[in-house]
């Protein structure tokens, strides 16, 4: 979190048994919502891998940024 600049935008997307989307273009300046959010996250039973990723691109094309540094991770 350290390196998340005020400009930046952070969506954050789980994906278990179901794909939730935990944070939606969540602004850089809020670190500290992001921070409790992370801190929240914890590990379950199955993975949906294929449907997690879809939903981050989705979002990654939702929020892009022209001559921005876009990134799924």
């Amino acid at each position: 979190m350290e390196n998340i600049q005020e400009d930046d935008t952070v969506s954050i997307v789980t994906y278990a048994s179901g794909v939730r989307v935990i944070a939606d273009g969540v602004k850089g300046n809020e670190k500290m919502r992001l921070i409790e959010l992370v801190e929240e996250l914890n590990a379950s039973g199955a993975t949906n891998g294929s449907g997690g990723i879809q939903k981050a691109y989705e979002l990654a094309e939702k929020h892009f940024i022209s001559g921005g540094n876009n990134r799924v991770l």
